[in-house]
């Protein structure tokens, strides 16, 4: 996030934002945030039944099935989901412990073929 504030929690939600986090590798505050954005978007989208969001996002719910509302919630989960993973994703560290080469394009577009121990960026 690039525009932050401080806010005081109770050390209750802190704590199930710690769990509630974890299963979805987040940190505190930014399960919090999510917490925040989907309570605006279940406001603004009139209230869909959290418990059909909750089902689609644990992959036991049909996305098709619900009203267009509250696929735009879900939607939003799944942004937060693929951008939260993409902050983690460290690819160069996976192949290099796996011992594997990948290819990659440098910033004047040329295929870079890169061997583990010996030429990591």
């Amino acid at each position: 996030m690039s525009d932050m504030t401080s806010i005081h929690v109770d050390r209750e939600l802190a704590a199930q934002a710690h769990a509630s986090g974890e299963r979805d590798h987040r940190s505190v505050d930014d399960q919090i945030s999510h917490w925040a954005r989907i309570g605006r978007a279940l406001e603004s989208a009139s209230l869909p039944a959290l418990s059909e969001i909750r089902a689609v996002l644990d992959g036991e719910g049909s996305y098709d099935d619900l009203p267009e509302t509250t696929q735009a919630v879900v939607r939003g989960a799944w942004d937060e989901r693929m951008d939260q993973h993409l902050r983690e994703l460290d690819l160069v560290a996976e192949f290099t412990e796996a011992g594997r080469g990948w290819s990659e394009v440098d910033a004047e577009g040329r295929l870079v073929r890169r061997l583990p121990g010996v030429d990591e960026p």
